[in-house]
């Protein structure tokens, strides 16, 4: 199962695939980087955030949680689009690897081309499906 949703690993799958229909391929650019506590497990982590892409990202998310994977969301914490690339106990450790990046020239670009479902228990990560988003354009 997967948390918040009570779904078999296929039909979540296929109600990813479903909902991501129609949605095109994001381009990122990854210029930020800023720390977001989770009180839950009394960490702070330091996400990158995208300045361009962050509304594409946000209205995928929105999309994929339609219908009966609305329950997967976690209404006390808001979707803030990003990369996790550090996690710490301690709230000074993680401003200093955010400032060394914020400081240091910051400037990723990606693409958002497939997603992946997985099913994770414990250790162990099985991928289910992969979903490619829409190509529109003549460059897709």
């Amino acid at each position: 199962m997967f948390p918040g949703v009570d779904m078999e690993p296929r039909a979540f799958a296929d109600r990813i695939a479903k909902n991501a229909h129609d949605i095109p391929r994001i381009r990122f650019r990854l210029r930020s980087a800023l720390v977001v506590p989770e009180t839950s497990v009394a960490r702070f982590h330091v996400f990158l955030i995208p300045d361009e892409g962050f509304g594409a990202i946000l209205r995928l998310h929105e999309a994929l949680h339609e219908g009966p994977i609305e329950a997967a969301i976690r209404p006390e914490s808001p979707y803030l689009p990003h990369i996790t690339v550090a996690t710490s106990a301690d709230r000074t450790q993680a401003r200093k690897v955010a400032q060394a990046l914020n400081q240091g020239g910051l400037d990723i670009s990606g693409h958002i081309e497939t997603l992946t479902v997985e099913r994770r228990h414990g250790e162990v990560i099985k991928e289910i499906a992969e979903i490619p988003l829409a190509r529109h354009g003549w460059f897709g």
